[in-house]
């Protein structure tokens, strides 16, 4: 990916595509460092949802 993004002659839409991939997958992995617990909250409609928390301050 880092050599298509470099490359001079990629397109516009082929750079927009493979930039946000990469950008996709360096935030995924920072996000896999933090500190975390699951967490669930009740929807307006009483429905359960379960997500993630992240431990960290602001």
């Amino acid at each position: 990916m880092h050599t298509l993004i470099r490359d001079k002659d990629i397109t516009t839409p082929d750079f927009v595509f493979y930039s946000d991939r990469l950008i996709g997958l360096v935030m995924e992995h920072g996000l896999g460092h933090l500190p975390f617990t699951e967490k669930q909250v009740i929807t307006l409609n009483r429905y359960f949802a379960g997500g993630t928390l992240y431990l960290v301050a602001a």
